[in-house]
């Protein structure tokens, strides 16, 4: 088998993708990652998580607590922050 049909390769072209269950499945396949591709794999669920978990209690509270748009935005501003900390973080290390 090729380079390019490798489980490796599929892996590597997932996580370029930023598709999360694609790079899960092909992670499944691969005898052991190293520490670089388990922590890209990490940022990248960490980051469709953060949207998805972050979304959903920002309009809870805000239906709830009567919060404004501009308080909202502020709120998923630091959420996303956060994350853009965490990809800049994986970065230096690599």
């Amino acid at each position: 088998m090729g380079a390019a049909g490798s489980p490796y390769a599929g892996f590597k072209r997932a996580l370029s993708a930023r598709n999360v269950t694609l790079a899960l499945a092909e992670a499944r396949d691969l005898p052991k990652l190293n520490l670089a591709d388990s922590l890209t794999l990490l940022v990248l669920i960490a980051e469709k998580r953060a949207d998805l978990s972050s979304a959903r209690p920002c309009a809870i509270c805000s239906r709830r607590r009567g919060v404004t748009l501009g308080e909202a935005q502020l709120v998923l501003a630091a959420l996303a922050a956060n994350v853009e900390r965490s990809r800049a973080l994986l970065a230096s290390m690599l």
